[in-house]
């Protein structure tokens, strides 16, 4: 841990090192400057130290989190959930993971692979849900129109005034899917 990184907070660190990044012409000099613009005496040597450590360690998360975000603008533009933008990263990081160190233990091996099937077994279940769904409401709305089309045909019977009672409920009876009323006998 050099100088900088014990003077300043986590906080302070990453607003010196966002300085660093929105600084043109970046020199050794420039960041002796501005780490004592935050109160830190550096030498140009400990100002190489950091740049070429820790500065370019801060750019490759930046570029991490770039990439991530550009992942997920570009999984979710094309329709998809948020769900699958995230085993998309994933399975970027396990197969980035995998070129950096491809010879794995079987544990980190099996990890990586847990990690990608239950990102992918969450996306099935979402898709299987939306499916059921979309069934449901097709139904639902099959028995909505079927009721509607009973009642316009109930208060046409309702309204026949050449239907005797028992010939209306008759036919109330067969529109409902009810069984006739069997004749009384006397």
């Amino acid at each position: 841990m050099n100088k900088i990184e014990k003077s300043l907070s986590p906080e302070q660190l990453t607003a010196f090192n966002a300085k660093l990044v929105g600084t043109p012409g970046l020199t050794l000099e420039r960041i002796v400057a501005l780490a004592k613009d935050e109160g830190v005496e550096i030498s140009v040597m400990s100002a190489k130290r950091y740049r070429d450590k820790n500065f370019t360690d801060f750019l490759a998360r930046l570029e991490a989190a770039k990439d991530a975000a550009d992942v997920i603008t570009s999984v979710t533009d094309n329709g998809q959930s948020y769900s699958e933008a995230a085993a998309a990263l994933a399975s970027q990081r396990v197969f980035e993971e995998l070129m950096a160190n491809p010879k794995q233990s079987g544990k980190e091996l099996d990890r990586n692979s847990q990690i990608i099937m239950r990102l992918r077994m969450g996306d099935q279940k979402n898709k299987e849900l939306a499916m059921r769904a979309e069934k449901l409401e097709a139904e639902l709305a099959a028995v909505r129109r079927k009721e509607e089309e009973a009642k316009k045909a109930a208060d046409a019977i309702g309204q026949n005034k050449k239907l005797s009672p028992e010939e209306k409920a008759a036919k109330l009876r067969e529109i409902f899917g009810l069984p006739p009323i069997a004749p009384t006998t006397p």
